[in-house]
């Protein structure tokens, strides 16, 4: 395939392909690498049934901040320090515990495949593992529906930005080059909700030009809309891994089905951690 695009597989992850991701930040040229049906259905459904049971007590951890409309199960690093993400961590835990109530530890280690990326990076004379910072380990996963704002679900953004709050008190991810995002789509949407991903890895001057120095959210569609793209359908069981210093966003579903669980990984030196 010629221009910007994607890797896709089916069945089980290539694990140097991960590597190439966090390291070089693609993978022969391409920023998303997508793994279908590499989670059993079942246990999507499972997840998506915990998801909904917890949201209707009114357990979303994220309320309105002024940035996305979500419904949201886990923690999020935007817009916090290390100290105030391990906060939150810590205060939405037992909710993202019952996200996945119904699987047992070794579905939920294979998941993200954590187990094989920690022999895989043990034999590089690599660590893999939570971020640390303070007493505290990252969250697991953060689980997410995007709601419809009326342009797309999620508009144009990119998540290295954020890193500078990290840095304020010294969380070990500001150190991140490349941000990578892993998830696992859990719903898909009927209509819509397509992944979007720009050919632009915005710079420190780019971003202070459109003032989200801090958030890398959100960037105009017009403005993106210059740039080459690609657009790809992820369906239930899809497990993804993309470069997301590179704008994306989530196209409309008006519908609100698309649901997703997902983390951050970067490459730290002698490390690889994970974080959401």
């Amino acid at each position: 395939m010629q221009g910007f695009t994607y890797i896709e597989e089916n069945g089980e992850v290539d694990l140097d392909k991960v590597a190439e991701l966090l390291q070089a930040g693609q993978v022969g040229g391409r920023v998303l690498y997508v793994i279908r049906e590499a989670v059993a259905r079942d246990h999507c459904l499972q997840m998506q049934r915990n998801f909904s049971t917890i949201i209707a007590r009114e357990m979303n951890n994220r309320p309105d901040d002024g940035f996305v409309r979500t419904e949201q199960i886990g923690s999020s690093q935007f817009h916090k320090t290390g100290r105030e993400y391990m906060a939150s961590t810590l205060a939405c835990g037992s909710n993202v515990m019952e996200l996945f109530d119904g699987l047992d530890n070794r579905t939920i280690r294979s998941l993200y495949r954590d187990e094989q990326l920690e022999r895989y990076f043990a034999q590089r004379q690599m660590t893999y593992r939570p971020a640390l910072h303070l007493t505290t380990c990252a969250n697991f996963a953060t689980t997410r529906r995007w709601l419809d704002n009326g342009e797309m679900s999620l508009m144009p953004h990119e998540d290295s930005a954020q890193l500078a709050f990290a840095a304020r008190d010294d969380f070990e991810v500001a150190g991140a080059q490349n941000v990578i995002s892993s998830n696992i789509c859990i719903s898909d949407a009927s209509q819509g909700g397509e992944l979007v991903v720009w050919n632009l890895k915005p710079d420190a001057a780019l971003r202070e030009s459109f003032g989200v120095q801090d958030t890398g959210y959100p960037y105009p569609l017009d403005f993106v809309s210059r740039y080459e793209s690609f657009s790809v359908r992820l369906a239930p069981g899809d497990l993804y891994f993309l470069n997301a210093s590179y704008l994306h966003g989530v196209r409309s579903s008006l519908r609100n089905e698309r649901i997703t669980a997902g983390r951050f990984l970067a490459s730290l030196g002698d490390k690889v951690v994970y974080w959401s």
